[in-house]
């Protein structure tokens, strides 16, 4: 009894309560810290990159010698021995007769003549050597078209002198093509004389008309365009100069007419139509008078160049 009633000392009962306590607040540091560990944010990984710039690549950056490729000889072009035609990359053209292959595929000419390309078979190209053509003028002597246009303008050079100096351009005749006045004069006279009177009425009545637009006004250039259809000017004016002697066209003007053509590669779709044109009498300002022989004359020479330019599909 005297234990029971004894006292319980202040120590004891502050160890005792903080038991106690410590067993509450564990239990409850268990129930909360499950919900901590869930509302957490995840971790994320940091990855540190380099501060400095490193330099780069590229794919360029360089620049190579040209190679010069190409035709270096086209067709009717003069070669000597040794000339190059070709400079290529595996045989795009192969070698013909008179021509070799260098070993990095370059055709060159193993004797002089001109350079002439064809199709062969299984449609390989070949370049060959054949013999050269002069081509330069006609076969009869008479100058050309280039020739005959060329000899209608004053150079550049000598243009220019005149302007810089400040005098006119002299101005410069096609001799070769018109024949001059002052030599046809005794023809004309003898030919005037034995005309009969209504033969010379119709000729001043053509005169009068060529007059105005005859020769001496008409266009200068290779062309002569009338109702917008061109017509060689060059073939025409001698038909002016032999209307305005005659009055009439005979089979020997409509001759040299038409050997006026025949130059080059022969008569062209232009000429063919300057000659109809003539034919049928002009036309606008321009009129020819052709009697039975001529005409006769141009009918035969437009049918045979007509089949001649049909046959050649229109080449020309």
């Amino acid at each position: 009894k005297k234990g029971r009633d004894t006292p319980t000392p202040a120590s004891t009962v502050i160890v005792t309560m903080h038991a106690a306590l410590s067993s509450k607040l564990s239990t409850v540091a268990l129930r909360i810290a499950p919900a901590r560990v869930d509302e957490r944010a995840p971790r994320r990984a940091v990855i540190e990159c380099a501060h400095k710039k490193g330099t780069g690549s590229t794919k360029n950056g360089r620049d190579s010698n040209p190679q010069y490729l190409g035709v270096k000889k086209y067709g009717e072009e003069k070669v000597q021995v040794g000339s190059i035609i070709v400079r290529q990359r595996g045989n795009k053209f192969h070698a013909g007769d008179g021509v070799g292959t260098g070993k990095d595929f370059t055709l060159y000419a193993l004797r002089d003549g001109e350079v002439k390309f064809k199709v062969g078979a299984n449609k390989k190209k070949f370049v060959t050597i054949v013999d050269a053509v002069d081509r330069s003028g006609r076969a009869d002597g008479e100058p050309t078209r280039k020739d005959k246009r060329k000899a209608m303008y004053s150079p550049r050079a000598v243009v220019r002198e005149a302007l810089e100096n400040g005098t006119a351009a002299p101005t410069r005749t096609v001799v070769a093509t018109r024949r001059s006045a002052a030599a046809d004069a005794p023809a004309k006279a003898e030919k005037t004389a034995k005309a009969p009177a209504k033969a010379k009425a119709a000729t001043t009545t053509v005169k009068k008309t060529l007059t105005k637009s005859g020769s001496a006004a008409a266009p200068k250039g290779f062309y002569r365009q009338v109702s917008k259809v061109r017509y060689c000017n060059l073939s025409l004016l001698l038909m002016d100069e032999a209307m305005e002697a005659n009055g009439v066209l005979t089979e020997a003007d409509v001759k040299r007419f038409h050997d006026h053509m025949l130059d080059g590669q022969g008569v062209t779709p232009t000429e063919l139509a300057t000659l109809e044109f003539v034919l049928n009498g002009g036309g606008g300002k321009y009129s020819y008078v052709v009697d039975d022989a001529a005409k006769a004359f141009l009918e035969a020479t437009i049918a045979a160049e007509r089949a001649t330019l049909e046959s050649e599909g229109g080449a020309r």
